[in-house]
């Protein structure tokens, strides 16, 4: 991320690259990389950069000591790859162009819910909500494997599969609206 924004934004590179002093790079043998990119962009992680990191104005100061005292939640390997083929769907669908950022806004909104219900899992297994399991019985982890045309053709199938309004993870996302720890952290309480 860079190290002065406006929301911090974690980019996952599967290659050598050189970057500037201005961004943070983060490199871990214990995670997933992919699972880290996507926990650190999520709401949760966001929300706490913002109430216990360093905030300049209203911009987010993204420096080491934030990092370092982010509470990062080590899943289980599988739920780390389900998250991971989730974040692979969300930069196939980002490189497709415009016409495919409402679904990759959906798969980012999947990957939240994903992080919520590790990071609280009473409220939302209280609210019958088990977007975890019905993504890993979905075979979403698969994702994380597949590279160039098969990858896309599979993240488009799966947006229509799982997004369209009989589906139960979209019903379980729009609950998820109404759980009180998550109207609070996304800013609707």
């Amino acid at each position: 991320s860079l190290r002065k924004c406006a929301v911090p934004t974690f980019t996952y590179t599967d290659f050598d690259c050189y970057v500037s002093q201005t961004f943070n790079v983060i490199k871990t043998p214990r995670l997933n990389q992919l699972y880290l990119t996507g926990l650190l962009n999520s709401t949760v992680v966001t929300f706490w950069l913002r109430h216990r990191g360093k905030m300049q104005g209203h911009l987010f100061q993204v420096d080491k000591k934030p990092l370092l005292g982010i509470p990062i939640y080590q899943p289980l390997k599988v739920q780390q790859d389900v998250i991971a083929g989730i974040v692979k769907a969300v930069i196939v669908s980002k490189h497709a162009g415009i016409e495919k950022m409402a679904q990759a806004a959906r798969f980012e909104q999947l990957i939240n819910g994903l992080i919520y219900e590790l990071y609280f899992p009473e409220p939302l297994q209280s609210a019958g909500i088990n977007l975890m399991e019905l993504s890993t019985h979905e075979g979403l982890a698969a994702l994380a494997e597949m590279e160039g045309v098969t990858l896309a053709e599979r993240v488009n199938e799966y947006a229509e599969h799982i997004f369209s309004p009989q589906h139960p993870i979209r019903g379980l996302l729009f609950d998820l609206q109404g759980i009180s720890v998550v109207r609070l952290i996304e800013g609707r309480e």
